[in-house]
């Protein structure tokens, strides 16, 4: 048995990936590729947690049931149990290749001694056993990241452009590959480059690799991840915090993918210049590394020739608070009109003598009033608490 482990980049279409091989198993499994479940569905959080706990937060600790030490290890030795169990079906069913896939192997398990412990995992239960990689321009990667900060509501300033550099972990591809090929060996760590994929559809350029279907299209339902700059600018003026009491904030929505779009970021010819610069000796790494799947070009970001907007993205902070205030009071008005509606079907469910019915409207009531919670809103909610209580009176 052939075991792939599928890194990421992350922004290289790994989520695409990662959906189609789980939503069509049963037709990769014909073919011969079993796409993990014990690992989890549709990416292998389970084998990224069996690296290392360093980055489990509240939720990850709850959803494994690891609360020290040793709840830990009995996390490890069960996920070593599953694995090998899930591996001698994957055989007996024909397949030659199980496939496991988490983009968090280039972000967050970059410890020589978390990956030699899943190096060492995969080599005692696969007759072999490689790594996949999307390799993707870091300047390319950082505009990507972009996107990606101002959706989560990462705040951004102007310096994070020193964070593009080798010498962060995220950017540091030669280190992280280099230790993948010190465990598993060079020829067994394989490359493909995201800008010379086809339409950039990195999907088929992995299926290729794999054997599976090569005529996938695009998926138009996939979210883009270029919008407009100003509507970025918005979003990073937006500094609402993502995680209120342990939880996400409910009150960030603005509808960033319906605002109309016309410029989407671009680092311009000097910044991008200067991006291919600090890279110039990692480069040299990658190409010493691969020299049969890498070019100098797969690593050099193209060079607009035209003047950057990066700076754009900081020129609403003056007025962040009074955009931050809006998009949260228009949030919070949504949820109190779902909490009317709720309450309404709770009073209609009591009518005709519905009690499950109602107690189950009763729950989505309080949460959505438990959402729209701040100023602005606090006398029309504590109205509907009382409504909600005398509906709910024996």
């Amino acid at each position: 048995m052939r075991i792939v482990l599928h890194i990421g980049l992350e922004k290289t279409g790994t989520t695409a990936a990662q959906a189609y091989w789980s939503q069509n198993f049963d037709r990769n499994q014909e073919r011969g590729v079993w796409y993990s479940k014990s690992l989890g569905r549709p990416l292998h959080t389970r084998l990224v947690v069996y690296a290392s706990r360093d980055f489990l937060g509240p939720v990850l600790e709850t959803q494994y049931g690891i609360s020290d030490e040793t709840t830990y290890q009995e996390f490890r030795t069960k996920t070593e149990a599953d694995l090998e169990n899930e591996l001698r079906l994957a055989r007996e069913s024909g397949c030659s290749h199980f496939l496991i896939s988490h983009e968090f192997f280039h972000s967050k398990i970059r410890k020589t001694e978390d990956i030699e412990r899943v190096a060492d995992l995969l080599k005692r239960l696969g007759e072999s056993v490689e790594v996949l990689c999307v390799l993707r321009r870091p300047a390319d990667l950082f505009a990507s990241t972009m996107n990606e900060f101002v959706r989560a509501k990462y705040p951004l300033e102007p310096d994070i452009i020193n964070t593009v550099d080798p010498k962060n972990n995220y950017y540091d591809f030669a280190d992280l590959l280099g230790n993948w090929c010190e465990q598993l060996g060079a020829d067994n760590v394989h490359i493909i480059s995201f800008h010379r994929a086809p339409g950039q559809n990195v999907l088929n350029a992995l299926n290729e690799y794999l054997g599976l279907d090569t005529d996938i299209p695009r998926d138009a339902g996939v979210r883009n991840e270029s919008v407009d700059i100003r509507t970025l600018a918005i979003g990073n003026a937006v500094r609402s915090p993502r995680i209120v009491d342990n939880l996400l904030n409910p009150n960030l929505e603005f509808f960033m993918d319906e605002l109309p779009f016309e410029s989407k970021l671009c680092l311009g010819s000097e910044l991008t210049e200067e991006l291919n610069r600090r890279f110039e000796e990692s480069n040299q790494k990658l190409l010493s590394l691969f020299p049969e799947c890498l070019v100098e070009t797969d690593l050099l970001a193209e060079v607009p020739d035209k003047d950057g907007n990066f700076e754009k993205l900081f020129e609403l902070k003056s007025y962040s608070p009074w955009l931050t205030y809006m998009v949260e009071r228009f949030n919070r008005q949504i949820w109190y009109e779902r909490a009317r509606h709720a309450l309404l079907e709770v009073q209609f469910a009591n009518a005709q003598g519905r009690p499950e019915d109602a107690a189950e409207a009763a729950n989505r009531t309080h949460e959505f009033i438990s959402n729209a919670q701040g100023i602005g809103l606090e006398k029309v909610l504590m109205d509907l608490s009382r409504k909600l209580e005398y509906e709910l009176l024996p």
